[in-house]
């Protein structure tokens, strides 16, 4: 079970990095508050360093299945259509709020 911390608490609390802007963390708050403690699967793509997976672990509790979808970043796919394509088609397998 997660402590309740505030989000950005968490981010701040992180040992590895991530960047965040602080405007985001009130909308992500509101956005994901009721997914805590749930059990989901939460995409993030483009992580940088891993900071931020475990901020989103922390924040959502064990139930979490966090992925990192890295190999999607569209430095990888020449081509944003070919990126977009390949989002679109990835995220197809998962039911996106």
């Amino acid at each position: 079970m997660t402590d309740n911390k505030e989000l950005i608490n968490l981010f701040h609390e992180s040992k590895y990095y991530s960047l965040k802007y602080k405007n985001y963390f009130p909308v992500y708050e509101k956005l994901f508050s009721k997914y805590r403690e749930k059990k989901i699967t939460f995409v993030e793509i483009g992580v940088l360093s891993g900071g931020s997976l475990f901020m989103w672990r922390n924040y959502f509790g064990k139930n979490l299945n966090a992925k990192d979808y890295a190999h999607l970043h569209h430095k990888n796919i020449p081509g944003s259509n070919k990126f977009a394509l390949k989002i679109k088609s990835f995220l197809k397998s998962f039911r996106v709020i």
